[in-house]
C-alpha cells in the first residue's frame, strides 16, 4: 500500500468522502426472510406473524393468574443441521416471550409465545434469527 502525506490545508475535514466506485470480493448480504450462507456459516432472520387465537395453561383470567401461549412455526432453508434460533416479539405489553424451544429441524423451528394476555401474543410480529451450519 502507498503511502500518502496529506498537508493539514489539503483537505477538506468535513468532506464525507462518499464512494462511488465499486468492490469486488466481498462475502454474502444479510437479506430478510432468505439468508445468507458464510462459507459454512449460514444465517437467516425474518418475521413471522402469530396465530388470531391462544391456548391457556394456567388461570382462567387475564392478567398475572393467566398464562395463555400459541405456536408459530417458522420454515428454515439451507441449514444442515437444527441451527441455534432466537425470537422477539415486536409487540406493546412488555410480558410477552417468544422462545424457539419447541420443535427445532433443519428445515424448521416453532416459535413459542405465552404472555398473561392474549392481545400481547395474538396476531403480533415475530422476528427471528436463526443460526447453523450450512448444508
Amino acid at each position: 500500500m502507498a503511502l500518502t502525506k496529506v498537508q493539514a490545508d489539503g483537505i477538506n475535514l468535513a468532506d464525507t468522502f462518499a464512494f462511488t466506485g465499486t468492490t469486488s470480493g466481498l462475502v454474502g448480504g444479510l437479506t430478510y426472510n432468505g439468508g445468507t450462507t458464510l462459507g459454512n456459516l449460514r444465517i437467516q432472520t425474518g418475521t413471522v406473524t402469530t396465530a388470531a387465537s391462544s391456548a391457556i395453561d394456567a388461570g382462567t383470567t387475564d392478567g398475572t393468574s393467566a398464562r395463555y401461549y400459541n405456536i408459530t412455526t417458522v420454515s428454515l432453508t439451507g441449514f444442515a443441521s437444527a441451527p441455534t434460533v432466537f425470537a422477539t416479539i415486536q409487540g406493546a405489553y412488555h410480558e410477552s416471550v417468544a422462545s424457539p424451544i419447541n420443535s427445532i429441524s433443519s428445515s424448521s423451528a416453532q416459535i413459542y409465545a405465552r404472555a398473561h394476555r392474549t392481545a400481547a401474543i395474538e396476531n403480533v410480529t415475530i422476528h427471528y434469527i436463526a443460526i447453523g451450519q450450512a448444508s
